[in-house]
């Protein structure tokens, strides 16, 4: 059985695969320990030395989308402040009935990025209302 120490947040099955071990059923895990089976501690020592970790790069890029897709709903927000009242109650004339349809399709757009294809890596942005 060959161990090594992994980081907290390591991916131990990428640690346990490159190492030549893909099966769950032997390896495990305890008090920062890895440890598996059937392959050498030179095998386990290389995979963990050539893991590169950043939180992941699809965490990263979700948490970099949700960032900015919460800073463009609030700038949409501020752009559209008051107007949800007066849309319900009729009181918009026709231009700002437009812009605040415009805004509300932008934010729904902005809240199903999510559902795209490609993400979070790939994202296709709404345009912002003129």
């Amino acid at each position: 059985m060959a161990t090594i120490v992994v980081p907290p947040n390591y991916d131990l099955v990428k640690i346990a695969t490159e190492a030549g071990q893909p099966d769950p059923e032997m390896r495990s895990y305890h008090d920062g320990v890895l440890e598996v089976l059937g392959v050498t501690q030179k095998k386990l020592n290389a995979a963990l030395a050539n893991y590169s970790y950043s939180e992941t790069e699809v965490e990263v890029a979700a948490l970099n989308a949700i960032s900015k897709r919460d800073q463009l709903l609030e700038s949409a927000d501020k752009a559209t402040a008051g107007m949800s009242d007066a849309f319900i109650a009729g009181l918009l004339d026709e231009a700002d009935t437009q812009r605040f349809k415009s805004f509300a399709a932008y934010k729904l757009a902005l809240r199903n990025i999510s559902a795209q294809d490609g993400y979070p890596t790939a994202i296709d942005w709404p345009s912002y209302p003129a």
